[in-house]
């Protein structure tokens, strides 16, 4: 059963198997047996070049989502139903990939992140180094277990099909690049749960900022708000991004508060995040002084 190759892949990642290894690719090919899979390839195949699947559920076009667990998630696209877009993403981690279908020969570029990936705050000096190239024809594996990676497929077989495992949970940022000059562009969120968290912690910070829907929070309103952002702040399995977010959101509610975060982000790993906020707080302080 399907669910039972899973689990076998589970376990074999549990013990210790690195996914650059080739034995995954014996499991694979029983996957690809799967009558489910092979009705998704068949879809696939059946999909026109420039047309899109009518009803899809994964994140992005042309991707049908075949299973999904807490630690797993599978996949099959056919990545040649993509336009050639002018960004190129960073890989989740780890991601294992299998051409199941087609003819002809796809390549696949590696490209390393260069910059100092602790301090997200550098990112606008990050650039892409291609490091090695892989190709890739019905059959074969590929595989990513580093998030700093950024993988580029070029010269794709129109006809090829891929099954992919990515292992969740999967890095909370991807990192995009633009493909002509290979400089930074922006992050992004890797799931749909990170995304909803900045897009909330984004909707508060707007709201408090509109001095209408400021002035008409009420007094058990404005508490609330108020001991909802600390206990965010203080998660730390939120990623920096949103964090940062209800920060200048509660520096508008309550300025003590924010200073005390302030003064803790201070002294953060991040050396961006270290440096913003001291230069906020010598902004507050200098707003001070001038009263």
């Amino acid at each position: 059963m399907f669910d039972e190759f899973l689990k076998s892949l589970e376990k074999s990642v549990a013990e210790g198997l690195s996914l650059d290894q080739n034995y995954p690719k014996a499991l694979l090919l029983k996957i690809s047996k799967n009558k489910q899979c092979q009705e998704a390839v068949a879809k696939l195949a059946a999909v026109g070049e420039n047309k899109s699947l009518p009803s899809l559920i994964g994140r992005g076009k042309n991707i049908i989502v075949l299973h999904r667990t807490d630690t797993w998630e599978v996949t099959m696209v056919r990545q040649a139903l993509f336009k050639v877009e002018p960004y190129l993403v960073s890989a989740p981690d780890p991601i294992l990939g299998y051409c199941i279908a087609g003819v002809g020969t796809t390549r696949l570029v590696y490209n390393k992140i260069i910059g100092n990936m602790d301090a997200l705050s550098s990112a606008h000096d990050w650039t892409l180094e291609e490091t090695r190239l892989k190709e890739i024809k019905k059959g074969d594996v590929y595989s990513c277990s580093d998030p700093n990676v950024v993988m580029d497929f070029k010269e794709l077989s129109p006809s090829h099909i891929f099954l992919r495992f990515v292992r969740r949970p999967i890095a909370p940022l991807l990192y995009v690049f633009e493909r002509e000059s290979r400089r930074f562009s922006y992050h992004t969120f890797s799931d749909e749960v990170a995304t909803g968290q900045f897009f909330f912690s984004d909707l508060i910070h707007n709201m408090v900022n509109n001095p209408d829907c400021k002035a008409n929070l009420s007094r058990d309103q404005g508490a609330d708000l108020i001991k909802f952002c600390n206990s965010q702040i203080e998660n730390e399995t939120l990623n920096m991004s949103t964090r940062w977010r209800l920060l200048q959101a509660l520096g508008m509610v309550a300025e003590e508060d924010a200073i005390k975060w302030l003064k803790e982000f201070s002294t953060h790993p991040d050396p961006g995040v270290c440096q913003l906020a001291g230069a906020t707080l010598e902004q507050i302080k200098a707003g001070g002084d001038s009263k």
